[in-house]
Order: C-alpha cells, then structure tokens, then sequence
C-alpha cells in the first residue's frame, strides 16, 4: 500500500509542474487528490484549484464540506453554479443521462481551466469505479479528464486508508452520488 501512496505522489508531482484543476466534490477521493495535489504543487510552486459544482442534483451540503476541506488542504475553493436542468438531453431522462451530465458538467470545467490557461485537469475516480457501470467515465475519457487514483490503481478502502494516515477530516465520509442515482431512468 505505501507503494501505492508514494506513486500516487510521484504521479501527482509531474501533474503540479504547471497549475491544475480538481474536480472537487468535497467526498474522500477527491480530497485525497487535493491534498496530495497541495502538498506536490507547494514543491513545485505551481497552483492547485478545488472546483466544486454546485448543481440542483447533488447535496448543497456537500459545498460546506468541501469549502472545509480545501481550507484544510489551502486550496484555493471555487465554486461552479451550474443548472444541469437547462440540458434539454438530460431532461428526458434517458438510460445514458449519467453520460450527458458528466459531458456537461466537464465540459463547463475544461472551459472553465482553459480560460486560466490551464491544461490539466483532474478528477476522484477510483479503481473500483471501473469495475461497475459508470456510463459518466466516457465523458471523462472523451474529455481527457485524468484520473490518477484510478491509473495508479488505488481502491476505494486504500482511499479511506490514505486519507486516514493523513488526519484528513473526511476520510470515514458516506459517498454522497447525484441525487438524479436514486430515480428510475
């Protein structure tokens, strides 16, 4: 597992060479990614951004936290307001709206960090998330958003694991998914 951790700095430390972007839900893996980013991008003197979306389907909730934990981690916070509900697509609610919604969240990111000029971008998935269906991860890969815990093959429990030799304050944390997860397509 200390392997895991020390190739997941290592990853991380190329990442922070030039500033970045996290996609920042304020939940344990991107957290984890944010403060392994502020400790690696500190070293490099570079930027690191914790961008949370604050949409009508996830847990208004979850932007305390995650203002929390970019401070823990001093991060600069931003947040993205992004009414998903303007996707005439996502409204029909279709089998793929998991898809449709990560394109059109990430694609407001991207836009968002090409405008700072910055080139990388970078989100939580995990391992684990690649073992169930996620229809949301072509939108990511189509968009050429990184994934590092899942590339470094870091489990959900080595997540938990790390985020815990880090004192960090939401490494017990209940995932909290989209709210639309809990209504039939």
């Amino acid at each position: 597992m200390e392997s895991k951790l020390s190739q997941l700095h290592k990853v991380i430390n190329e990442l922070t060479r030039e500033d970045i972007c996290i996609a920042f839900s304020g939940g344990v893996d991107s957290s984890l990614l944010l403060k392994i980013a502020s400790i690696e991008a500190k070293k490099n003197n570079t930027k690191v951004y914790a961008v949370t979306f604050s949409t009508r389907l996830h847990p208004q909730a979850d932007l305390n936290i995650a203002a929390m934990v970019a401070k823990e981690c001093e991060a600069e916070h931003v947040i993205l307001k992004i009414d998903e509900m303007e996707n005439k697509e996502l409204l029909n609610n279709p089998v793929n709206r998991c898809y449709i919604c990560k394109m059109y969240l990430f694609r407001a990111l991207k836009i968002w960090a090409e405008k700072r000029n910055i080139k990388t971008v970078i989100d939580g998935t995990n391992a684990d998330d690649l073992l169930v269906y996620r229809p949301g991860l072509k939108a990511l890969k189509e968009l050429n958003i990184y994934s590092p815990l899942a590339d470094c093959k870091v489990t959900k429990k080595e997540v938990r694991a790390f985020a815990r030799m880090l004192d960090m304050s939401v490494s017990d944390r209940p995932s909290a998914p989209c709210m639309a997860t809990r209504l039939p397509y």
